[in-house]
């Protein structure tokens, strides 16, 4: 399985030149593959903004933790899971007052 990664980063146009994050992300070869969520404000620029750096998603905050975690899922092709099963072997090695 080809491991999958993801950025999530809150848009920030005086801080943080998303637009140049993202592009950098996007043009260097060990991290092109990175899937990129923009959490922004509820403003017409900021999802214009956000929408032009090349990210995956582009969310409005507050983003509801079900909607994320789909995205996130989605992005990163992961299924939900309704119940694990895990291969385990114990090996137990230990003395007590009945021996060993």
């Amino acid at each position: 399985m080809i491991p999958r990664h993801l950025i999530a980063v809150h848009l920030q146009q005086d801080n943080l030149d998303t637009r140049k994050f993202c592009s950098f992300v996007r043009d260097d070869h060990n991290l092109s593959k990175v899937s990129v969520i923009i959490l922004c404000q509820d403003e017409a620029t900021a999802l214009d903004f956000g929408a032009g750096c090349r990210a995956n998603a582009v969310m409005i905050k507050p983003v509801p933790v079900d909607r994320f975690t789909q995205a996130v899922r989605q992005l990163l092709s992961i299924s939900a899971r309704t119940a694990y099963r895990v291969l385990l072997s114990v090996t137990i090695d230990a003395t007590g007052p009945r021996g060993s």
